[in-house]
């Protein structure tokens, strides 16, 4: 069973009223029953899917929807984030990018250690060395944004 959110009914009714539809009419744009647009008017609370079905319908975002526009913070983390082991969204985008830029900074000193070492021994066993380290890097930083990306799409 869906966790009942506080929605703005008076936002929805004047929507609705401005496009000149009846309650039916929202229903039948937005996939839902007469009654649940009913309770998202009179009660002003609604479900996820019903609010973001009800803002689809009526052409705005579904935050749009939330009471005096306040945007929702969910005191649970988001799957993306328990799946990287974070509290919250901010602590799971600091996790990503501080890995990203943990990476970065490897891949920095290799090239320090490249350029300093040009004389020591084989450029070429330099550069092969570099270009794994910094592959493995880029590769591993765009699998974790390709992942956070799919994974954000799926909490919606």
């Amino acid at each position: 069973m869906e966790q009942s959110m506080k929605i703005d009914g008076n936002k929805v009714r004047a929507l609705r009223e401005s496009r000149a539809w009846s309650q039916e009419q929202l229903a039948t744009a937005s996939g839902l029953s007469v009654r649940t647009v009913q309770r998202a008017e009179s009660e002003s609370s609604a479900s996820r899917e019903t609010r973001v079905c009800l803002a689809a319908a009526l052409g705005i975002d579904h935050s749009d929807l939330n009471p005096s526009s306040e945007p929702i913070h969910s005191s649970q983390p988001s799957d993306a984030a328990r799946r990287w082991g974070a509290k919250d969204e901010a602590d799971l985008i600091l996790r990503v990018t501080g890995g990203a830029f943990v990476w970065c900074g490897a891949s920095m000193l290799l090239v320090l250690v490249f350029i300093g070492g040009w004389g020591m021994g084989s450029p070429v066993l330099w550069i092969g060395f570099f270009s794994l380290v910094s592959g493995s890097a880029l590769y591993s930083a765009a699998l974790g944004r390709r992942r956070l990306k799919s994974q954000a799409h799926q909490v919606v």
